[in-house]
């Protein structure tokens, strides 16, 4: 299997191969899935950063109530990404896996 990168930095290069062996590939599709995990991704790790800050200021607050229902608030949002994280991570490989090795130019 080629790597998820080098696809998404040649793709031009990857639909020529695939043309040569006369394989169907939707390179696009790849490149599109793997833009929003990428996107999904992000949200997520900011999601945690404003988790961790939040959690830091939790212990030097007297009224914790606000803070405690952002937390909530952050984690059901977390929760709600991973899974979609997870699922386009398994479509991008399942669509990998069909990619062929481009032909060589010899």
């Amino acid at each position: 299997m080629l790597d998820i990168k080098f696809i998404i930095e040649n793709p031009g290069l990857i639909k020529q191969g695939a043309a040569k062996k006369n394989v169907k590939v939707d390179i696009d599709k790849i490149v599109e899935l793997y833009n929003s995990r990428k996107e999904k991704m992000q949200k997520a790790e900011a999601l945690r950063a404003r988790q961790n800050e939040v959690s830091k200021l939790i212990p030097n607050t007297e009224d914790k109530t606000d803070l405690l229902a952002e937390m909530k608030t952050v984690k059901e949002s977390i929760k709600e990404l991973e899974p979609t994280i997870e699922n386009l991570e398994k479509e991008i490989e399942e669509l990998a896996l069909m990619v062929p090795n481009p032909p060589l130019d010899s």
